[in-house]
């Protein structure tokens, strides 16, 4: 067998060298040189104290007020019992006047002055109401022919005619009446002459006539 040829070897290749550059030229200024300045010299800086910060004023604390302790309420003591006061009465309604009679059975007899006797007739009157009336029964003795006048006097002393009688107002002779009954009232309204309460009269007086007036009974109601 041949034997293998050895294999050549590899020459070593030459370091490649840095390349050097050009070095740029300074450039060339044409303007003149300006004189050196020489520098100043620095001036050493004092140091200066800084001033001291003023302290702010602290106001001294104020003493808050302390609340005012309310004042205790106390409840008001319940007044005492009181009775309630009874209500006021009311006036009671003013009450209707109730007609009175006031009466004189006393007989009498009117004429002229040797046959006149009680013929004034006294009456005493309280109150009044609104209508006053004068009644009586009286006639003539043996007859009915007579005449005469009837007279009210006041308490205050007036004296007025309230009536007359005359033989018409007759019924019959005293010789046929036995009592008031039997004869017919004359009738007067004496409002407007009775107006306050007081003592009043009845006055019979004989006129004219044959026969004086026999009076049986009186009244005034009021």
């Amino acid at each position: 067998k041949p034997e293998p040829k050895p294999e050549p070897k590899p020459e070593p290749k030459p370091e490649p060298k840095p390349e050097s550059k050009p070095q740029p030229k300074a450039a060339v200024s044409s303007a003149p040189a300006k004189p050196e300045t020489k520098p100043e010299p620095v001036k050493a800086k004092v140091a200066v104290a800084p001033a001291p910060k003023p302290e702010p004023i602290v106001p001294p604390p104020v003493a808050k007020p302390k609340p005012k302790p309310k004042p205790a309420v106390t409840k008001p003591a319940p007044p005492p019992a009181t009775r309630p006061e009874p209500a006021a009465a009311k006036p009671a309604p003013p009450q209707k006047h109730t007609p009175q009679t006031f009466v004189s059975s006393i007989k009498g007899l009117a004429g002229d002055a040797a046959t006149t006797e009680n013929n004034v007739y006294t009456f005493e009157l309280p109150s009044l109401g609104e209508t006053t009336t004068l009644a009586f029964w009286a006639t003539g003795r043996n007859s009915l022919d007579s005449y005469g006048k009837v007279w009210l006097i006041t308490p205050e002393g007036h004296r007025v005619i309230v009536g007359i009688w005359k033989e018409s107002y007759l019924d019959k002779p005293s010789t046929e009446v036995f009592s008031y009954y039997n004869l017919k009232p004359i009738a007067e309204n004496i409002s407007r002459k009775v107006t306050t309460p007081g003592t009043y009269k009845v006055e019979f007086d004989w006129t004219n006539g044959k026969d004086p007036l026999v009076i049986y009974r009186v009244e005034i109601t009021s």
